[in-house]
């Protein structure tokens, strides 16, 4: 019996050790007010995959283990995070984005156009 449950015991630690993928997940929020941020943009271009937060400005995203990966936050009209992380386990990464440069005021406007014709 004890070389049965040493045999699972380990084949069960090779198949923890030997993971071949990771979640990174966490919430986004606004740097300035707090608020969560919803539809923000999780990005890791090295493997394409990406994911967007929630309505509760929650994300997960599952990535192949790597030694290195690069990963960008991104929400419109907010500056970007690029972040190293190194995949070798799950990971929990809660970012605050703060607002980029606003734009001066853009005016746009229209006159009626008549021609006669004859």
């Amino acid at each position: 019996m004890k070389k049965i449950l040493l045999f699972a015991f380990l084949i069960f630690s090779v198949s923890v050790t030997a993971q071949d993928k990771f979640v990174i997940s966490g919430t986004l929020s606004d740097a300035e007010t707090g608020e969560t941020l919803i539809s923000a943009t999780v990005f890791a271009p090295k493997t394409g995959a990406g994911t967007t937060t929630n309505v509760y400005g929650l994300y997960s995203l599952t990535l192949p283990a790597n030694d290195s990966i690069e990963i960008i936050f991104s929400y419109i009209g907010y500056n970007d995070i690029k972040k190293k992380v190194y995949l070798t386990t799950d990971q929990m990464i809660s970012l605050e984005l703060s607002a980029g440069k606003t734009l001066d005021e853009i005016v746009v406007s229209a006159g009626s156009y008549k021609e006669e014709l004859k």
